[in-house]
C-alpha cells in the first residue's frame, strides 16, 4: 500500500467516518487493513518510545546511554508486537458483542473497523492529553463502523464497543497492578 493511499484513508476515516465505512464495505479481506496498521502502528510505536525517551530526560540518557538505547529498541519492538496482538483481541471482543446483539458482519469486517477506527489513536495517542481525546474519538469511529457493518442500532453498536473497551481497560489495570503499579481510585471526601 502506498503512503499516499494511507494518508488519504487516514484523512477520510477521521473527517467522515460514516462515508468512509459505507464505501469500505466493498473492501474484502484483511490485507489492506493490515498494511495500513503495520505502517501506522510502527509510526505510533516509534513516536511513543521517542516521547518516553524525551520524558526520561537528558541526564538518564547521558548516564546510561548504551542501556537506554537497548531498552528503547526493545520497547519499540515490544510495543509494535503488543499493538498487533491488541488489534486482534480488540476485534475479537467487539465482534463477539456485536454478534451477540444481532450483528451480521464477519470477523474480517470487524477487524477492519478496529484498524481504521483506531486511526486517531495511532496518529495522536502518543501526545499527552491529546491522546485521550484521540482515544475517545476512536471509540466513536468504532461505533460508527460497527453500526454500518453489523447493521446494528446506534445503541447496540455503542454497547458492543463500550463493553469491549471496558473489558480491555480492566485487563490493563489488572496487568498494571500485577506489575506493582499504585492503585487507581478516586478519593471521595
Amino acid at each position: 500500500m502506498k503512503l499516499k493511499t494511507i494518508i488519504e484513508k487516514a484523512g477520510k476515516v477521521c473527517k467522515t467516518p460514516t462515508a468512509f465505512f459505507t464505501a469500505n464495505r466493498q473492501e474484502k479481506g484483511m490485507k489492506e487493513a493490515m498494511q495500513y496498521m503495520f505502517v501506522l502502528g510502527f509510526l505510533f510505536s516509534l513516536l511513543t518510545v521517542t516521547m518516553n525517551a524525551l520524558l526520561a530526560g537528558k541526564k538518564a540518557f547521558a548516564t546510561y546511554q548504551n542501556l537506554v538505547l537497548f531498552v528503547l529498541g526493545a520497547q519499540l519492538v515490544l510495543a509494535y508486537l503488543f499493538l498487533i496482538i491488541l488489534f486482534f483481541v480488540e476485534a475479537g471482543l467487539v465482534h463477539l458483542f456485536a454478534r451477540l446483539f444481532g450483528g451480521k458482519a464477519t470477523y474480517k469486517d470487524t477487524y477492519r473497523i478496529i484498524i481504521y477506527g483506531d486511526t486517531p489513536s495511532l496518529l495522536f495517542g502518543w501526545i499527552p492529553v491529546l491522546g485521550i481525546l484521540a482515544f475517545v474519538y476512536s471509540i466513536y469511529i468504532h461505533i460508527v463502523g460497527v453500526r454500518i457493518f453489523h447493521r446494528l442500532s446506534r445503541g447496540m453498536a455503542s454497547l458492543a464497543v463500550l463493553l469491549s473497551v471496558l473489558i480491555m481497560l480492566s485487563a490493563l489495570v489488572m496487568v498494571m497492578r500485577l506489575q506493582g503499579a499504585p492503585e487507581i481510585g478516586i478519593a471521595i471526601t
